[in-house]
């Protein structure tokens, strides 16, 4: 199970160990429901681990505007498994989408300090 923490500003965050070919970090993430992929992360950690480049990719935005963003692989803990997965690099917060959620249940506490659960899904 992953855990984590609803902040004042009302996101939901869980810490997650990121891994690229310089070493490993945790890195704080915004749960975004509304992110179809995997990941998002900021330039200065994209540079940090030395994330090998992939490509520009494209995303449609919260708008509908579709946007190209670099596309690197990552590799990340993920619930007791190491997982490599295609992250975007782009500024602001990082984000966890419903990529890495599938399969998953996520319970949140929407209040300040409430609790975040991400849990396997096991049927």
């Amino acid at each position: 199970m992953i855990t984590g923490e609803v902040t004042p500003f009302r996101e939901a965050v869980i810490e997650l160990t990121i891994s690229g070919p310089a070493g490993s970090i945790a890195v704080q993430c915004v749960v975004d429901t509304g992110f179809t992929e995997s990941l998002i992360l900021p330039p200065n950690v994209v540079t940090q681990l030395e994330l090998p480049f992939v490509n520009n990719m494209p995303l449609v935005l919260a708008g509908g505007t579709e946007k190209s963003f670099p596309a690197h692989f990552v590799w990340v803990d993920w619930d007791g498994e190491h997982r490599r997965v295609l992250v975007y690099k782009a500024d602001g917060d990082p984000l966890v989408g419903v990529g890495l959620l599938k399969g998953f249940h996520l319970g949140i506490d929407w209040l300040d300090g409430g609790y975040v659960t991400v849990s396997r899904i096991t049927t």
